[in-house]
């Protein structure tokens, strides 16, 4: 069974959908160490796999959750004009991951 480019990008996406830019060059880098290792203690080359980006995604974790909990006291105490309301409702679609 084949898949598509599409598919493993969708899969990427939702497996790393709170990393940040540089959240996601640290899972790159993490996945490309692994592989390097394996090459040089096999001596077999092989392409980075979506399993290896997984695996790495695995291992590490986003670091906007601390930003995102931080800014949820901003939302709840300090939103009286609304200035905060988009960041409300990206929270609330976000509840179970930040707690």
């Amino acid at each position: 069974m084949s898949i598509d480019a599409f598919t493993v990008v969708i899969a990427f996406f939702y497996f790393s959908k709170l990393y940040s830019g540089a959240d996601i060059d640290n899972v790159v880098e993490v996945a490309t160490e692994k592989v390097i290792h394996e090459i040089m203690s096999s001596g077999k080359e092989r392409p980075i796999f979506m399993k290896d980006l997984l695996d790495a995604i695995t291992s590490t974790k986003p670091s906007t959750l601390e930003w995102l909990r931080t800014i949820k006291n901003y939302v709840k105490y300090a939103n009286q004009a609304g200035l905060y309301d988009d960041v409300e409702r990206y929270l609330s679609q976000h509840k179970k991951v930040l707690g």
